[in-house]
């Protein structure tokens, strides 16, 4: 049983979750529609026409699920009986820390401080995937209604943040020179694409998740999309839908199924 204090302190954390996830969706929804600095989207992409990136319609879809499913989120934990929830209180600090480093992002990439935007990516993305992993996602018994609440949108983020960080991290080199680090800009791409391949690829073997491998899918797609669109090498453009079906191929064999369902919340 919970103390007075504890409760008063859980229920404050529901509701700092809630401005949380407010103020996550007011700035990128607002960095989405109008000009940041100026700039949208694609205009900064075009100033640095980093080649691995997935195509524009990818991410703002992307965003919209996003949106929806952690305003299921925040609605789900602010429940009375979800007050003492340990496993969803477990992650209140880790939802706040990210959402304070995406917006670190946000204001870093269109004011074109990409060194903030890199920083606030690698918090962000390693945040992310701490989540994923204290959430138990892919692996840990839930309901029905804790899986496409809580588990489902953090499943989503933890993918999407492998591409973002790695699409970040070729800005960052454009950007203050780095030159690939001396592989080129075709074996940057390479080793991007098959840096993405193994650590998703990972993450299915491991928890398999149809959330995470679905999202893999779509911005893989994406990346595809955005290649053949630019008129990239035709390596580049066959590796990118290698990597489309490779990610159908795992997600179908190891990941097409949500986690075993319990009747009572394993949470609780």
């Amino acid at each position: 049983m919970a103390t007075r204090s504890e409760v008063s302190n859980h229920f404050t954390r529901q509701l700092i979750n809630v401005i949380a996830f407010i103020a996550f969706v007011v700035v990128s929804a607002c960095s989405g529609c109008i000009p940041f600095n100026n700039n949208y989207l694609m205009d900064v992409v075009g100033k640095y026409s980093p080649s691995f990136m997935p195509a524009a319609y990818s991410w703002y879809v992307l965003n919209i699920i996003v949106y929806v499913f952690l305003l299921c989120f925040a609605v789900y934990q602010s429940f009375t009986h979800k007050r003492n929830d340990k496993m969803i209180r477990s992650i209140d600090y880790l939802f706040w820390v990210f959402v304070v480093t995406h917006i670190m992002w946000t204001f870093g990439f269109f004011y074109d401080i990409q060194s903030l935007a890199f920083v606030g990516a690698v918090i962000a993305s390693a945040i992310a995937f701490i989540i994923y992993g204290r959430l138990g996602i892919g692996r840990d018994r839930v309901t029905g209604a804790h899986y496409w609440c809580v588990h489902f949108p953090f499943s989503v983020i933890a993918a999407a943040a492998v591409f973002g960080l790695v699409t970040q991290i070729a800005i960052f080199c454009i950007r203050y020179d780095l030159v690939w680090w001396g592989m080129g800009q075709l074996g940057w791409n390479v080793v991007a694409i098959l840096v993405v391949g193994f650590f998703c690829g990972l993450f299915l073997q491991r928890r398999p998740d149809a959330g995470f491998g679905c999202t893999a899918i779509w911005l893989a797609s994406g990346l595809a999309v955005y290649q053949s669109s630019q008129g990239a090498e035709g390596t580049m453009v066959a590796f990118a839908y290698l990597l489309v079906l490779y990610f159908a191929i795992i997600t179908f064999s190891n990941g097409m199924h949500r986690p075993r369902m319990s009747k009572r919340d394993s949470t609780k």
